[in-house]
C-alpha cells in the first residue's frame, strides 16, 4: 500500500494517500451550518432540501424551526407582504472519500444560498 499514517499514543489518527484511491474513512469530520430563510408562498421544505442535495457532501437537510409573522408585525419594511413565513434549515455537510474542512463546508453553503435565492426566490435573514 501507498498509504502513510500517524499513530499517536497507539491509535491511528489519519492516514494519506493518492487521491482517487479506494479508500473510505470511518469518522469523517462533519460540519452543520443552520440558515433562516423568507419562504415565498407555496414553497416547501422538499424544494428547499433539493437544493443542496445536489451536492454530494450534504449528508442532510433538515428544518429545525419556523417562524409565521402576522400582517401587522412589520418584521422588515423591505419584505414582500406574501412572505410571512420564515423556516430554519440545518444542512449537514460530510464527505467519507475527502477531507472536508469547515472552510471548504462554509464556501459550498454561500454557493447554495445563492442558487437557492436565484432559484427558489428565498430571501435570507
Amino acid at each position: 500500500s501507498t498509504a502513510m499514517a500517524f499513530r499517536v499514543a497507539g491509535g491511528l489518527t489519519h492516514v494519506f494517500q493518492r487521491e482517487g484511491e479506494a479508500a473510505e474513512s470511518v469518522f469523517p469530520p462533519k460540519w452543520e451550518h443552520d440558515m433562516s430563510m423568507w419562504m415565498p408562498p407555496g414553497l416547501g421544505n422538499a424544494d428547499v432540501a433539493e437544493v443542496w442535495k445536489r451536492d454530494e457532501w450534504v449528508q442532510s437537510v433538515c428544518q429545525v424551526d419556523s417562524f409565521q409573522r402576522s400582517a401587522a408585525r412589520k418584521v422588515d419594511p423591505s419584505l414582500p407582504a406574501d412572505y410571512t413565513e420564515s423556516r430554519t434549515f440545518r444542512v449537514t455537510y460530510q464527505s467519507k472519500t475527502k477531507a472536508v474542512s469547515f472552510e471548504m463546508s462554509r464556501d459550498r453553503q454561500l454557493e447554495h444560498r445563492a442558487t437557492a435565492a436565484e432559484e427558489l426566490g428565498v430571501i435570507f435573514r
